[in-house]
């Protein structure tokens, strides 16, 4: 389930365990924070990251993002892929022309 960050904390702790691994809105001081990785989030969380480097966006599209009209424009956004992801999108790509058919 992508709304569980719990296995991205697991997996973190695992193979990264010197990245300390903030869950929103238990993100502490906004200041520590250098890289987001992220689904969804309210608008201006991003903003308020002032010392952010890299956003990761968990989804096959960044549009949940990038709608936030605070969004920090000069900050590099990268979308995740991977196999698993990339069979979700053709299996919901699938469904919508099967839907209609």
């Amino acid at each position: 389930n992508i709304d569980d960050p719990a296995p991205w904390k697991a997996l973190f702790a695992r193979e990264r365990p010197d990245i300390e691994f903030r869950i929103w809105p238990d993100m502490g001081d906004p200041q520590d924070i250098t890289h987001a990785l992220i689904w969804r989030i309210p608008n201006g969380v991003l903003a308020s990251l002032k010392n952010l480097k890299a956003i990761f966006s968990l989804g096959a599209g960044i549009d949940q993002i990038i709608v936030d009209p605070e969004f920090p424009k000069d900050i590099p956004l990268f979308r995740l892929v991977d196999a698993g992801l990339r069979e979700q999108m053709t299996e919901y790509a699938l469904y919508g022309v099967l839907h209609w058919h």
